[in-house]
């Protein structure tokens, strides 16, 4: 069986292993998981000799992040797209929001956007080489969530979970403006969804009023508020020992990359261990700077000749197709 991503999902929602594994979790986040253990297999089943003998410059180890770079300048070209469809200011082969969540999935084979451009991948190259070694934007999952990036009451309207990736390129490649842009076929699209459910009886409920998740952040208050103050300080105790166990892991692998590197490697002034770190990440922001155009040019070859990318849950875009437009036909019916 050829080793793929659709396959190696296959085998593994089959597997009794697999299914005893994930029973003791959360239906939703156990099928994500599943799904994110599948790319991950596949790419060790398909690198993983390359791994056990791979030469000191590891391509493959920038490579992946070169990639998640260069596709994170297209997510942005898509939201720009999200943010004027949802103003009525173009229109796109989209009918209901939730289809930029799938186009965020898929966005290597997204028809609608246009091809990435050199100065984009300079602007990407120029935000890495200025962000800080710790920033968080590689670990961004859905950059098309509208509703979190959006505060109506903040500067242009970006809130604080607004990519940094973004605000650069707002400034950088523009236009400045498409926070500020106003949700005409959101707002619609919530009225119709509201009628469809009070036709069906069905009690919406803000999730303001919903009870939260309970997250594993939360031991210490857990601790302060249950627990005697013995807890506490042991709790102190380990936290501080563990992180400390933590961030020495984490130089060894810094170090162990820095060892790798062929060419002499300059350590930034600054403390320990922050100027480590810091040399790991301007290396390999080095070699992202070299990879990025050759990844732009495979995928501009791949679309001349017509290799396509692999699709993933396309059934869902039907579904919420079907629900709205009932929706739409409900509200519509009312006037």
């Amino acid at each position: 069986m050829e080793v793929n991503k659709s396959n190696l999902l296959e085998e593994l929602k089959n597997n009794p292993k697999v299914q005893g594994y994930i029973a003791g979790y959360e239906s939703a986040s156990a099928k994500s998981f599943l799904e994110h253990y599948a790319s991950v297999k596949e790419l060790l089943l398909n690198y993983g000799e390359h791994y056990r003998n791979r030469a000191t410059d590891d391509v493959i180890h920038y490579r992946s992040w070169a990639e998640r770079y260069y596709w994170q300048i297209a997510q942005k070209k898509l939201f720009n797209l999200q943010c004027l469809w949802r103003a009525e200011k173009i229109d796109l082969p989209i009918e209901v929001t939730y289809e930029f969540s799938y186009w965020n999935i898929n966005i290597k084979a997204c028809p609608f956007i246009e091809p990435v451009t050199d100065a984009e991948i300079n602007a990407m190259i120029g935000f890495l080489e200025n962000a800080p070694y710790d920033h968080d934007d590689y670990y961004i999952i859905d950059w098309q969530d509208y509703d979190s990036f959006k505060e109506p009451e903040a500067l242009l309207g970006a809130g604080d979970e607004y990519p940094n990736w973004y605000a650069w390129y707002d400034v950088h490649i523009g236009p400045t403006e498409v926070m500020s842009l106003p949700n005409l076929r959101g707002d619609y699209q919530q009225k119709c969804f509201a009628a469809w459910r009070a036709a069906r009886g069905i009690e919406f409920i803000p999730s303001i009023n919903q009870k939260p998740f309970l997250s594993t952040s939360q031991v210490e208050d857990f601790i302060r508020k249950v627990e005697p103050y013995k807890i506490l300080d042991y709790y102190n105790l380990y936290t501080r020992w563990s992180g400390k166990k933590d961030k020495v892991e984490e130089l060894n692998e810094q170090l162990e990359i820095l060892f790798e590197e062929p060419e002499e490697v300059w350590i930034p002034q600054g403390k320990f261990p922050d100027a480590i770190f810091q040399a790991t990440y301007l290396l390999r922001i080095k070699k992202i700077k070299y990879l990025l155009p050759l990844i732009h040019q495979q995928h501009l070859e791949r679309l001349e000749m017509g290799i396509s990318y692999e699709l993933h849950m396309d059934e869902f875009v039907q579904t919420n197709r079907a629900t709205f437009k009932e929706a739409k036909d409900l509200l519509e019916g009312e006037r």
